[in-house]
């Protein structure tokens, strides 16, 4: 049993990085925020929606935000999201602001950023940043201030 499930997951690691080198890209949504460990996205495929529920590298993931994803033609329910790179578009607007504190805890940066005297705290994947807030402003949705992102200025 334990062999199987073994199996199961190194399946699941091949497959992944086949994706990775051969997906073709483009941008999922967040459907809700699931439950600890997994979210729902959605994206579309030669004009068909598929969703597919995922595992979920952080907490305070909003509904509708968009990362970037990779898939595979062939079969485009094997995906991959990349959770450290969300998907800025013309389609939401976006205000600039300081960040106020960021941490690393393993491989998830914590930052925080204030809003109208609000403070949100976020997270994103680790990806060698250095840890000093003057190296970072936050953009985050003006209509909807709890999604923020981290990035450099």
């Amino acid at each position: 049993m334990i062999g199987g499930i073994f199996l199961l997951g190194r399946i699941g690691a091949n497959q992944d990085a086949t994706v990775k080198q051969k997906g073709l890209e483009s941008v999922a949504t967040t459907i809700d925020e699931g439950g600890k460990r997994m979210i729902q996205v959605s994206y579309t495929v030669d004009g068909r929606t598929l969703t597919k529920g995922t595992g979920k590298p952080f907490s305070h993931i909003q509904p509708n935000e968009q990362f970037k994803i990779k898939y595979l033609k062939d079969d485009p329910e094997s995906m991959v999201v990349f959770f450290d790179r969300p998907h800025i578009s013309d389609e939401h607007e976006y205000t600039e602001t300081l960040c106020s504190s960021i941490s690393k805890t393993l491989s998830v940066v914590n930052f925080t950023y204030q809003v109208d005297g609000r403070t949100f705290n976020r997270e994103t994947l680790y990806r060698n940043q250095q840890l000093n807030t003057s190296k970072y402003k936050v953009l985050y949705r003006t209509k909807n201030p709890e999604i923020g992102y981290l990035v450099e200025r």
